[in-house]
């Protein structure tokens, strides 16, 4: 792209001297002169620089200024574009700075409330479904070993409906978008991958299981627990800190504004 843009101003800069050499009869050495080059860095810089129409419009002021303020002091007409242009290169660099602390403190509110508020919400819900899902299963099992198989079916019914709770607020959990390959996306992934395999290996399986099968699993459902809490642990640990990092970015910023 950047050979193309020079291209492009190479054959523009071409047909503005073969015009300027049509319209003039004449073409001297002064138009190669810093003079000239200066003239234009001043048109880009009233214009805005890093704008497409930052040229034109710049040409325009510039020649619209020099005209009027050469009438008004032919001698010290320079003096008044370079305080323009003083003047002009202030505003912006206020304006940016502000657009940059408006733009990173947005930013940096945006990702603490995608991790610190929205993300931990939705894992710890989906946590705490999955242990009520786990406790009920418990129960059904023991109810019904203990000759109360309708309070066993109970049971099993509250443990059908938190892991399909759970699987609501993963589903959720799993669609914020995150940056790849970031910090964040490994933590969420370590809980998802954990809550995979107590739920939905674990778990899921044994709702219409007999009473017996359940009891036979809780040890395995207990690793399973454990190791989603463990991953928990490590995804609050680090939205904690990284917040704390955000909130400090932003603070650095607005010294700065």
């Amino acid at each position: 792209h950047i050979r193309k843009i020079y291209t492009i101003a190479a054959v523009m800069a071409g047909i503005a001297g073969a015009v300027l050499a049509q319209t003039t009869s004449t073409v001297s050495l002064e138009v190669l002169g810093f003079q000239r080059s200066a003239d234009v860095l001043v048109m880009l810089i009233l214009g805005g620089a890093g704008k497409l129409y930052g040229g034109i419009l710049g040409s325009i002021v510039y020649l619209v200024a020099r005209d009027q303020f050469s009438g008004i002091n032919p001698q010290y007409w320079y003096f008044w574009i370079g305080l323009m242009m003083v003047l002009v290169v202030m505003i912006g660099l206020i304006s940016g700075l502000g657009f940059y602390a408006n733009t990173n403190s947005g930013q940096a509110l945006a990702e603490i409330n995608n991790t610190n508020v929205r993300l931990v919400n939705l894992a710890n819900r989906m946590q705490v479904n999955a242990l009520r899902a786990q406790t009920f299963l418990d129960r059904a099992a023991s109810f019904s070993t203990m000759g109360n198989p309708e309070r066993g079916q109970e049971s099993q019914g509250q443990a059908v409906e938190a892991t399909q709770i759970a699987q609501q607020y993963f589903e959720e959990f799993s669609s914020v978008v995150v940056a790849p390959k970031s910090e964040l996306s490994r933590y969420r992934d370590a809980v998802a991958e954990a809550y995979q395999a107590f739920v939905v290996e674990g778990l899921e399986p044994l709702l219409n299981a007999p009473p017996f099968q359940i009891q036979r699993r809780q040890a395995e459902l207990g690793e399973h627990s454990a190791r989603l809490d463990t991953a928990m642990s490590g995804f609050v640990a680090y939205t904690e800190s990284r917040g704390q990092q955000v909130m400090q970015q932003v603070e650095r910023v607005a010294t700065w504004v």
